[in-house]
């Protein structure tokens, strides 16, 4: 993996341009361009508070950690996992600060968003709610493809055990990110900071400001707890606020609040759902991600990927999410080389017109031919019917040639009946000759 370019050993060095800076939870993030490479990055940097709390920093290495040899691991195109420094940690040092470092999803050519972001620039401007149903079903099988490949990996795990199966459990929606990818231009989902997960309660304990509202409770209760219906609660959550644009769980509650809203307003909240827009298939799949009955709870998030894919009835997903946005007209659409069937039924295209085409030339060119065969015959016929009576009635030609010339005619005007004008014209210059 590439190392991360800052020096470990040189607080002050200065291998990045500083482009964008925001808040985040537990310092500030940054989108970087790397001065060496020209490459984006983004950093994550850690205030001196965070790093000096040896329990919280201690928890939230060993799963930036755990994260990075997942993203290795699982090598899945949708998984921007930490980049490893020159020291082998998954996070670098610049004075009391670390900084942890991942590749940049997006570009001024190739424009990506996080779900919030996306929610609001496309949604449906008549209606004031979230996107068209069928773009947020296309979003959520995009990331229940990637959570797939999470969730059937197998990693060690901190303690030495075996994890059958990498949940994300920070699902929220600055870390779904949703744009083109440069690579092969379809538009795609991204998922990052999985596994370190600021919802914890270790990391309230440190002091950690963290949105709270797309958890689960088993996460906001435990903060060792690592289990794979953790993330399919969540999707419940995102796919509500792709196609509502609001948050299904208030965003102002404290931790004790949201724990007590899941356990008692959320089932009654679920009951009296009615979406403003959206089927009862797409509220059907909200709530089976949100009940407490585990019976009809999806038992995988690969369950729900075949649910969500069923209800886009076989439709690509990326083609779907790049229509809306062209029809929407605020983005320039890059369109890069076809899909592989799609280079096919283009190849198969320009061959059948390459064929057609040779057609048509050869066909015009017979017609020329033929034409031109035919003038030639009209005239040798008019010369010959000008001069041969004549030189035929004369002493000039003996009565062997005189037959010998008609029978020629005779075989040219049956060559003419046949239609091969080629050899019509040439018999008939040779008779003109003659005569």
């Amino acid at each position: 993996m590439n190392g991360s370019g800052m020096d470990s050993t040189s607080p002050g060095s200065q291998r990045y341009a500083d482009e964008v800076v925001r808040p985040s939870p537990i310092g500030e993030f940054r989108e970087c361009r790397h001065l060496q490479s020209g490459e984006r990055r983004a950093l994550k940097v850690l205030r001196p508070a965070f790093v000096q709390n040896q329990v919280f920093f201690g928890w939230y290495t060993a799963a930036l950690t755990l994260a990075g040899r997942a993203a290795e691991s699982i090598g899945h195109p949708a998984l921007i996992g930490p980049l490893q420094a020159p020291d082998g940690k998954w996070f670098s040092v610049r004075g009391e600060e670390r900084v942890i470092e991942r590749p940049f999803f997006g570009s001024e050519e190739h424009p990506a968003w996080n779900l919030d972001q996306f929610v609001s620039r496309f949604r449906r401007r008549e209606k004031r709610r979230g996107l068209d149903e069928s773009v947020a079903l296309a979003v959520m099988s995009l990331l229940t493809d990637a959570l797939s490949a999470m969730h059937s990996a197998h990693l060690k795990s901190p303690d030495g055990g075996l994890l059958s199966g990498i949940p994300h459990l920070n699902l929220k929606p600055e870390n779904v990110l949703i744009g083109q990818d440069p690579r092969n231009f379809e538009y795609t989902v991204k998922v990052t900071d999985f596994l370190t997960a600021t919802a914890s309660p270790l990391a309230e304990e440190a002091g950690v400001k963290a949105s709270l509202n797309y958890s689960s409770r088993r996460v906001l209760e435990d903060s060792t707890y690592y289990g794979l219906d953790a993330d399919i609660f969540s999707c419940g959550l995102l796919l509500f606020k792709l196609v509502e644009n609001e948050d299904l769980i208030p965003s102002e509650l404290n931790r004790r609040l949201i724990v007590q809203y899941i356990r008692h307003d959320l089932p009654r909240l679920l009951r009296d759902l009615r979406l403003t827009d959206a089927s009862s298939r797409t509220l059907n799949i909200i709530q089976r991600c949100l009940t407490r009955n585990e019976t009809e709870r999806y038992s995988s998030v690969q369950e729900l990927k075949q649910d969500i894919d069923r209800a886009l009835k076989g439709k690509d997903s990326s083609i779907i999410i790049r229509d809306y946005i062209e029809r929407r007209g605020e983005v320039d659409v890059v369109r890069g080389p076809a899909l592989p069937w799609r280079k096919i039924g283009l190849t198969v295209a320009i061959l059948v017109f390459m064929a057609a085409m040779i057609l048509v030339g050869k066909l015009l060119y017979d017609y020329i031919r033929t034409e031109i065969f035919k003038s030639s015959i009209e005239n040798a016929q008019g010369e010959i019917a000008e001069s041969w009576p004549d030189l035929k009635s004369s002493d000039c030609v003996g009565p062997e040639k005189r037959g010998s010339i008609d029978n020629d005619i005779a075989d040219a005007e049956q060559l003419i009946n046949k239609q091969d004008y080629q050899t019509a014209s040439t018999a008939y210059e040779a008779i003109k000759s003659d005569s």
